[in-house]
């Protein structure tokens, strides 16, 4: 238990001395992936989404594709092992449900293990966004 609670004192350490956020080279790399390829993602845009884990009337997504009304939320190791998601990841997911907003949550350590790119994950994401909008 003790190498749990330094780990979790070194991440609370190191994220308090950070100037900007850890998985912000990976959204860049992403919205540029997509920019260039025709698929327009806004960076940290407010999205009005009220639920379960939110008073704030709001949340601010990794990406969002506004016609689309999709957006991708980069999920590192503090948000689960990619095939188990903590509950707030799943509460979140369930609020963007629940506002015809469709989520697509990018498990890194998950893509890695799977020697897929997080771009790939996403482009197989659109697809299925594509065929469940015209299912519905």
């Amino acid at each position: 238990m003790s190498g749990i609670t330094n780990k979790r004192s070194f991440v609370h350490r190191a994220n308090r001395n950070r100037v900007e956020e850890t998985d912000m080279p990976i959204k860049m790399r992403l919205l540029n992936y997509f920019n260039k390829n025709g698929v327009h993602f806004l960076l940290d845009e407010k999205i009005p989404v009220l639920g379960m884990d939110n008073r704030m009337g709001y949340k601010l997504p990794d990406l969002y594709e506004k016609s689309n009304k999709m957006v991708i939320e980069i999920d590192g190791p503090v948000h689960g092992d990619g095939e188990n998601v903590t509950r707030k990841t799943v509460d979140k997911m369930v609020d963007y449900l629940k506002h015809d907003i469709f989520p697509c949550n990018v498990p890194l350590e998950w893509c890695e293990e799977k020697g897929i790119t997080p771009e790939q994950f996403i482009e197989v994401y659109i697809q299925l966004h594509k065929t469940w909008r015209l299912r519905h």
